[in-house]
């Protein structure tokens, strides 16, 4: 069966907190929205990446919210 491409966006966000040893950076947007950002989502530098720090995140529609899968 035939799928249709989930819908995508490019959103701002600021980095709240970012964790290298683990891998993580964490990101809100201006609606509160929260994600966590690893070092394997394409684009994500953690070494360059400080907290308070804006940044544009494409987000994926996935199960009635979204999901990260880029950061530019």
């Amino acid at each position: 069966m035939h799928q249709a491409l989930a819908e995508t966006k490019v959103v701002a966000v600021k980095v709240i907190e970012v964790l290298p040893r683990i891998g993580l950076a964490w990101v809100q947007a201006s609606d509160m929205q929260e994600w966590a950002l690893t070092r394997s989502t394409p684009g994500v530098q953690l070494e360059d990446m400080q907290a308070g720090q804006m940044v544009m995140v494409q987000v994926r529609e996935h199960e009635g919210g979204h999901l990260p899968v880029a950061c530019h």
